[in-house]
């Protein structure tokens, strides 16, 4: 069995460095699975020799490609399963043209990944209650939006894709609306300079309560696998005007309603005819406790495969080649948080009142700061992404876990080090 992935020249220099696909990867040779890294020849790295020979410890091959035709040739001559793999947006195209020409199913609607505006239209069609509401303008027509009693303020205004969390503004008001507008222009700059075109702004219903995430794996017949939900803690929810997240939870006491959550995933998956896929699912849980989508996209990144492997051992990249549905049990309660900055300033550190106590807290199992951030200019994640570090907490003892995320929270946004440009 093979496990084929498409990376750029940037990714797979970078990926090869982690310790936790290493893991996974160890994992999945004990299952006999191969891995194999395609790369465009242009795009050629240059790796070590010693990097090379562990990664041939761990069945791990890297291969660079010119055409379309090498790829094929190559996987026409293995004889067992072969599932097609990335997690890259410019990747996709090339993936699913192998799995096509190699007779494998892939989603009907495969733009819908980097298309929000079509994943919530073809869900919205047969399945209205779990979108939010929401209409799309060209930026230049903007102004032509008026608030309907299916769509009005609290709104949320953003470009309709390519910016993640930045460039997201929540309006209570339609002149709070006029100011947001004038901020997105930028957005589509910086777009541009990535080669990425988009000048259309997705409106929609700011909902109220919780966010949650859940991964899963789809199969060809669009059956799924479905690992635990994770609870999400915005900035938003802080009074915060902007969309990062503070901390994911993974409780044992945080406990929504299974049976209402595998019906929400499974008429998603149909109405968005998903197939032969990973997925990330972002969704809300609203005050009437009526789940709705947020987006959803094949993003499986290194730090998801730590998470479920360490903490509910099971290896997210085992699920294409095995049809057996595993129980989650969740060996500890978790809380990861996510620092941002605060201020649009350079970043110095953690404040040293705070990092000896949060280096003493019973409940800690990582602090990890970006180094290559430090004495960097930073900025709200609105404006451009700018992630400097991870908290990780890990305990049995749920009263001392709650105890310990509790003095994180109290603390976050008095937490980094910043000073002025």
């Amino acid at each position: 069995m093979f496990l084929v992935w498409f990376y750029s020249k940037k990714n797979l220099s970078k990926l090869i460095n982690f310790e936790y696909y290493k893991t996974a990867f160890e994992d999945l040779k004990k299952s006999g699975i191969t891995i194999i890294y395609f790369y465009k020849e242009n795009n050629s790295i240059l790796i070590a020799d010693d990097l090379t020979k562990k990664l041939d410890k761990i069945w791990v091959s890297i291969k660079s490609y010119n055409n379309i035709d090498e790829i094929l040739k190559y996987l026409k001559s293995l004889n067992w399963k072969i599932f097609i793999n990335t997690f890259e947006e410019q990747e996709i195209p090339i993936a699913n043209e192998i799995k096509r020409w190699l007779w494998q199913e892939i989603s009907d609607n495969p733009e819908i990944f980097v298309n929000k505006y079509l994943q919530r239209k073809l869900i919205w069609e047969k399945y209205p209650e779990t979108v939010v509401n929401f209409e799309v303008f060209p930026f230049e027509k903007i102004n032509d939006f008026k608030e309907t009693e299916f769509l009005h303020t609290p709104l949320i205004i953003k470009p309709t894709w390519g910016v993640q969390s930045s460039w997201v503004h929540k309006i209570q008001n339609m002149n709070e609306f006029e100011t947001a507008i004038k901020d997105i222009p930028s957005a589509f700059e910086k777009l541009k300079e990535k080669n990425l075109l988009n000048q259309k702004v997705l409106i929609e219903e700011f909902i109220d309560w919780k966010m949650y995430t859940v991964d899963y794996f789809v199969d060809e017949f669009s059956n799924f696998q479905l690992t635990a939900p994770v609870y999400v803690k915005l900035w938003i929810d802080y009074w915060i005007d902007d969309f990062c997240n503070i901390v994911r939870y993974m409780s044992e006491w945080e406990v929504i309603d299974q049976n209402k959550l595998l019906d929400f995933v499974k008429k998603t998956v149909k109405w968005a005819k998903i197939k032969n896929t990973f997925i990330h699912h972002e969704f809300k849980i609203n005050s009437k406790w009526i789940f709705k989508t947020i987006e959803i996209n094949w993003r499986i990144w290194w730090y998801r495969l730590d998470m479920y492997n360490k903490w509910y051992g099971i290896n997210l990249l085992k699920f294409p080649f095995s049809s057996d549905k595993k129980e989650l049990k969740l060996l500890k309660n978790i809380a990861v948080f996510a620092l941002y900055p605060k201020y649009e300033w350079v970043f110095k550190w953690i404040h040293n009142n705070l990092i000896e106590n949060i280096l003493k807290l019973p409940s800690l199992d990582r602090l990890k700061i970006l180094e290559n951030q430090i004495w960097n200019e930073v900025w709200f994640t609105k404006n451009w992404y700018s992630k400097l570090g991870t908290i990780v907490l890990a305990n049995n003892d749920y009263q001392q876990f709650k105890k310990d995320s509790q003095f994180l929270e109290n603390n976050y946004f008095d937490m980094l080090q910043v000073d002025k440009f």
